[in-house]
């Protein structure tokens, strides 16, 4: 009645299911007035095929979706593909594996072809499946880490629950526990009903792992889902996991971490009657499938071990009459073993696809990987050579480096012998030869102009020592004639610096010709610049305050000064910005209320008072 009904529903019109009324579902030569026409009868096909049980109606199954592959438009490849790709999948539940791979072999050959978006690696995951059934799980395992490279997350989520089983069964126990969280997780970003699959699967793994963290949380959560409660088939399932999980750990005795969680039955004499009583539930409940029927057997021949010893070979024959019985049933029934008596030619050949595109892809990425090392090795030996280069010019910069710290020390130690020179060639340095007295004298208001070169080592660095005495002393010269005028006169030079004095008895030295001299001075060094071909700046700090010094009978000036009036200059010189002039407070002050400044910046320099002027 069922078949009738079906007939009549997925033959469309009226007129055609008289004259085809089962011819049609088979027919694959079958037109259509339009496109649109073709498609809508497609899509009916598609929508009669989910209402069969592949299992119980496989022939009228593929026969619906044969015809959803023929209604369908040359250029709905997704469709075409799906129908193709379905019927192998159905064959992979009947166990018929040769005629799954000739279907999924001309689903691949879409999948080769054209991009499938959420179906590919679809294939290559159907054929991890069947290894998975013929027990082959080296292969299985390789044909999903195949398939998983270019799933999309639906068909992600199960080739990792797929692999999670495959690792169960080769007792990778962490790696099965790695691949079904990540199967959860999949599931649940999906927001799948059966997100909890994974999970009740790993608690097998998280046993033989003694995590007892892990199996409480997968417990607590298994605890939230009301659908394991609710359908009966599932709260079997759990019963008989609850029964298998208190059994394992029952035989482990003491060393057992699990025996007080609530998946695991104490052991206490009620407990093993329960125990005994589910694992005969079990056995009547399976005796029509031979596999799960034979694994409650075994089970009820653990329980009896552990329990009841006397009575383990009733147990034994039970299972040998049970094999006895399968393998009678397996020479007289042709079809009971696949791959054995039916022709393997298109799963081979599907094999051999795959595995040929495995091999490309992994040729691909040596090639790939080969290029890049290319690569990285001309772009290792550049980056030895840039940095061979830079240890060559970095050996020569020390060379050059300690020359001219060998120039500089040399010149320095002329500098003294000119100064020594000099101080036996004047008449004051007579004086103190000749053993007389110097007189101590204190100067209240001594005006100090203390002025130093920027640049001034890298310029010494760069010259021979005869050219940077030469060029040095058009410098000081021309600022000792320039500063002349202005009521002050050189008090010392050494190297750079250079100190004039004023307002200590001779000249008419004031605070704002000492600007003026200073201005005069930066005008000096912009010309000389040019003549010498150089980028050096004065610094120069002025101040006014107390300074003493000794004097000789005789002599035309102090030999020597020192005192606060130096020190704070040469601070306020050492501090000047290039571009300008740094005052005291003290020195603009002494010229008075009325006096004319240009514009003074306040500043405070090393915390003392004072004034920036900018040169224009």
């Amino acid at each position: 009645m069922r078949l009738l009904l079906m007939t009549l529903i997925l033959c469309g019109y009226p007129l055609r299911s008289f004259s085809q009324p089962q011819e049609a579902l088979i027919n694959s030569s079958i037109n259509s007035n339009t496109e649109v026409d073709s498609t809508a009868q497609a899509l009916k096909y598609f929508t009669a095929y989910k209402t069969l049980d592949k299992r119980k109606e496989l022939v009228l199954y593929v026969a619906t979706l044969k015809n959803a592959h023929s209604w369908t438009p040359s250029d709905s490849i997704t469709m075409k593909y799906r129908a193709l790709y379905t019927i192998g999948n159905a064959f992979i539940f009947s166990d018929r594996y040769d005629s799954a791979a000739y279907y999924l072999n001309k689903a691949y050959d879409y999948d080769r072809e054209y991009d499938l978006g959420k179906y590919e690696g679809a294939v290559a995951d159907r054929l991890s499946v069947i290894f998975y059934n013929l027990m082959d799980y080296s292969r299985s395992l390789k044909f999903a880490e195949y398939a998983l490279k270019d799933a999309q997350p639906r068909l992600r989520a199960a080739v990792y629950y797929q692999m999670a089983n495959i690792h169960t069964q080769n007792a990778d126990y962490e790696l099965a526990v790695l691949a079904y969280d990540s199967a959860q997780a999949t599931f649940k970003k999906l927001d799948s009903p059966n997100w909890w699959y994974p999970l009740f699967y790993s608690i097998p793994a998280l046993i033989e792992l003694n995590d007892t963290a892990g199996f409480s949380r997968a417990y607590k959560s298994l605890a939230e889902v009301s659908s394991i409660n609710e359908t009966r088939e599932l709260f079997n399932l759990t019963e008989w996991a609850k029964a298998e999980f208190t059994l394992t750990e029952w035989e482990r005795g003491p060393e057992s971490v699990f025996l007080m969680n609530k998946l695991v039955l104490p052991r206490t004499e009620e407990n093993e009657i329960r125990l005994r009583e589910k694992v005969i539930d079990r056995i009547q409940e399976t005796k029509k499938q031979w596999e799960s029927h034979r694994n409650a057997q075994f089970m009820l021949l653990r329980y009896y071990r552990l329990v009841h010893p006397d009575s383990v070979k009733v147990v034994y024959d039970q299972i040998l009459a049970l094999d006895k019985a399968y393998v009678k049933a397996s020479i007289t029934n042709d079809g009971a073993i696949p791959l054995e008596k039916n022709s393997a030619q298109a799963l081979q050949n599907l094999v051999w696809r795959i595995g040929y595109d495995m091999l490309a892809d992994t040729v691909t990425e040596t090639d790939y990987v080969k290029s890049t090392l290319r690569k990285q090795s001309r772009n290792l030996v550049i980056q030895v050579l840039l940095l061979l280069l830079a240890l060559a010019a970095m050996r020569r910069a020390l060379r050059i480096r300690r020359a001219r710290l060998k120039t500089i020390t040399e010149l320095e130690c002329l500098k003294e012998k000119e100064d020594k020179l000099l101080k036996e060639l004047t008449p004051d340095a007579l004086v103190v030869t000749s053993g007389k007295t110097a007189r101590e004298i204190t100067y209240p208001d001594l005006i100090v102009l203390t002025s130093r070169f920027s640049h001034f080592g890298r310029f010494v660095s760069e010259t021979s020592p005869d050219k940077v005495f030469s060029i040095l002393t058009d410098y000081l010269e021309s600022f000792k004639a320039e500063i002349e005028q202005y009521g002050l006169e050189v008090f010392r030079t050494d190297g750079d610096n250079f100190i004039a004095v004023g307002g200590h008895g001779q000249g008419d030295a004031s605070p704002a010709s000492a600007l003026i001299a200073a201005q005069r001075m930066h005008v000096i060094v912009e010309r000389l610049n040019k003549k010498h071909n150089l980028k050096i700046s004065p610094r120069i700090g002025i101040h006014v305050g107390v300074a003493m010094g000794e004097v000789y009978k005789n002599a035309p000036a102090a030999i020597d000064l020192w005192g606060e009036a130096i020190k704070t200059s040469r601070v306020l010189s050492d501090e000047c910005m290039e571009g300008s002039i740094i005052l005291s407070k003290e020195l603009v002050k002494m010229q008075g209320p009325d006096a004319v400044w240009p514009d003074l910046l306040p500043t405070r320099i090393n915390g003392i008072p004072a004034f920036m002027v900018r040169v224009p």
